[in-house]
């Protein structure tokens, strides 16, 4: 059996696939199977990936019903002890990321590093995530899905919820760490994430699919989000108050002494 299993997921998106391609590739570790779950592409995915079957443990390209079913696909026949997702468009950080992160101690369930964040606008940012994941913490913010090395008996009878289009990842990881499952923080970035993907795109519906998990399954935590987010509003609306103000006082001011038309 394996140690590890790469899974990918890709519609529609040659040039991203190519890139993650290139990056698995590149990887020191070589105990890995890499699996491709395609959507059935009509870009040119289909043949980049039959072009590169002899480097593919195993790989489809047909119709899903969404990136968490996508992702069901690959876990189901991934063999692996271990399972990192890198989908098409982001790429590990550099050629030793996997190698790093199996040579994390076995006891942890879910090994994660630091994403580097490429920005729409071309600048980059990294994004550190805390050693200690609590629940306070994950209720706000997540673990990060991508490069993160996860324990593949954890999805026996446990596979995403398909309902959800962009949250389940969230929810699986908020689940987990309700069910006392281990992590570890590596001090290292492990991917260059892009931020144009549909999960930061559609913040507002991630938000509605993490309430309505926590009013399915955890009613009281909804309860400390959902006061949270309320005391969150009036704050922000205080703050644009106190802009507004200001700002017409400095209005006023560059009026007193004709200054506008400057």
């Amino acid at each position: 059996m394996p140690k590890l299993s790469i899974i990918t997921i890709n519609y529609n998106n040659l040039e991203g696939l190519q890139k993650t391609f290139e990056s698995v590739f590149a990887q020191t570790y070589q105990e890995i199977e890499y699996i491709v779950i395609d959507g059935g592409s009509t870009d040119g995915s289909k043949e980049l990936i039959a072009q590169n079957k002899d480097k593919i443990t195993y790989w489809v390209s047909e119709p899903d019903k969404g990136i968490y079913n996508a992702m069901n696909k690959g876990i189901k026949v991934a063999n692996g002890e271990y399972i990192i997702f890198i989908n098409s468009g982001d790429t590990f950080f550099n050629e030793t990321v996997v190698d790093k992160l199996l040579s994390i101690d076995n006891i942890y369930d879910i090994v994660y590093g630091d994403h580097n964040l490429l920005k729409i606008d071309g600048s980059e940012t990294v994004k550190h995530f805390p050693s200690l994941i609590t629940i306070s913490y994950l209720l706000l913010d997540t673990v990060p899905h991508l490069g993160t090395r996860i324990r593949k008996s954890l999805f026996d009878n446990n596979l995403y919820e398909e309902s959800h289009k962009i949250s389940s990842d969230w929810t699986w990881f908020f689940d987990a760490l309700l069910q006392k499952v281990s992590f570890y923080h590596c001090n290292f970035i492990a991917v260059n994430f892009r931020l144009d993907g549909v999960s930061f795109i559609n913040h507002n519906l991630g938000m509605e699919e993490r309430l309505l998990h926590l009013k399915n399954k955890h009613p009281d935590y909804l309860l400390i989000l959902s006061k949270y987010l309320e005391k969150n509003t009036e704050v922000i609306n205080l703050k644009k108050q106190i802009e507004e103000i200001y700002s017409s006082r400095w209005i006023r001011l560059l009026k007193k002494f004709n200054l506008t038309k400057l």
